[in-house]
């Protein structure tokens, strides 16, 4: 075969650096366009991408010559410098080292952009940071008590959460964790 075919879906979530707030809906609406554009420049398609003040869940098609890593550099990076440039009042913004990444079957595809799509309304009710009604703590048993830094055998699953999916883990299918 002379050339390359690969259909690489991937759910990737980026976060502000130190989960801080920084993505109001006046800076979002501009960074996010901004955003697909790097990705189509990488011979990406962007599907869906949407999130509360703090991080930014994406659904993109990835190029076949392409490595996620490669990618999120390019797009952190480059978005970085635009926010600085664009928004003067912005010059602390920036992105986490670190990304999730997980890629999607073409059957789900529909739930996870249903599920990027309600990103506002999902994190007014769930929160995953401190303490309270809808913590980690509450979140339903599947997940291992022991926290994913600390759990060698660890397995991501998607599960239907409060009317949408999350992305959590769990022990190991033998039942043992850590």
């Amino acid at each position: 075969m002379p050339h390359s075919v690969a259909s690489l879906l991937v759910h990737v979530i980026v976060s502000t650096k130190d989960r801080a707030s920084d993505l109001s809906p006046e800076l979002a609406a501009r960074l996010f366009p901004y955003l697909a554009g790097i990705v189509r420049e990488r011979k990406g398609v962007p599907l869906i991408m949407n999130g509360p003040a703090d991080h930014v869940p994406l659904l993109v098609y990835i190029a076949a010559t392409e490595s996620i890593s490669d990618l999120l550099r390019v797009v952190k990076t480059n978005s970085s410098r635009w926010v600085h440039e664009q928004f003067p009042e912005h010059k602390r913004f920036g992105w986490q080292a670190g990304y999730g990444a997980f890629t999607v079957s073409g059957s789900r595809a529909g739930d996870v952009t249903d599920y990027i799509a309600a990103q506002q309304e999902h994190h007014r009710r769930v929160s995953f940071q401190g303490s309270g009604p809808q913590s980690p703590a509450e979140l339903p048993s599947l997940m291992c008590p022991i926290p994913p830094s600390h759990c060698p055998r660890l397995t991501l699953c998607w599960f239907r959460y409060g009317g949408g999916l999350a992305i959590s883990h769990r022990p190991h299918p033998d039942g043992v964790c850590g």
